[in-house]
């Protein structure tokens, strides 16, 4: 017989060592997906964005922890806020941020994402390692500018 969604979810949680993860930018085309993707499979889903959007609406409606709206341009600024960066270590154990890390370097940041800022992602980085959070970066690989990044990433 199978399983009902919720038992699911329950057993799913308890397998999988991380059962948090933050998602910066998550109002963006792939991260919105992704964690989507996370809920269903029974993580707890929790996201913030500069702005709202239907996006962000409909994830709101589809996951249980909250979507946080923050006041700055770039999402990587978000981390030189001592408030919203100890608020997100105080979920830790067992909480994961995801964050769109796409080159090493300005120009190909620059191409990918209309804006270069690579010390700044950097020093994002370091708060994180610095709070003890677990980081998953998330690449956008394009040949040509930043594919022989990928391996230093």
């Amino acid at each position: 017989m199978a399983k009902s969604p919720a038992a699911v979810k329950a057993e799913v949680r308890r397998m999988r060592r991380i059962r948090r993860i933050h998602f910066v930018g998550v109002g963006g085309v792939g991260m919105c997906g992704i964690a989507e993707v996370l809920s269903n499979q029974g993580y707890d889903v929790s996201g913030s964005d500069l702005r709202e959007s239907p996006v962000v609406e409909r994830l709101r409606e589809r996951v249980e922890t909250p979507i946080l709206l923050m006041g700055y341009a770039n999402p990587f600024h978000a981390f030189g806020d001592e408030a919203f960066a100890e608020a997100l270590a105080s979920l830790a154990p067992g909480f994961e941020v995801y964050l769109q890390f796409d080159a090493l370097d300005d120009a190909g940041l620059q191409q990918i994402r209309g804006a270069g800022l690579s010390r700044t992602r950097r020093r994002a980085l370091e708060r994180l390692e610095r709070l003890g959070l677990s980081t998953t970066l998330v690449v956008t690989v394009k040949r040509g500018v930043n594919d022989d990044d990928v391996a230093n990433i």
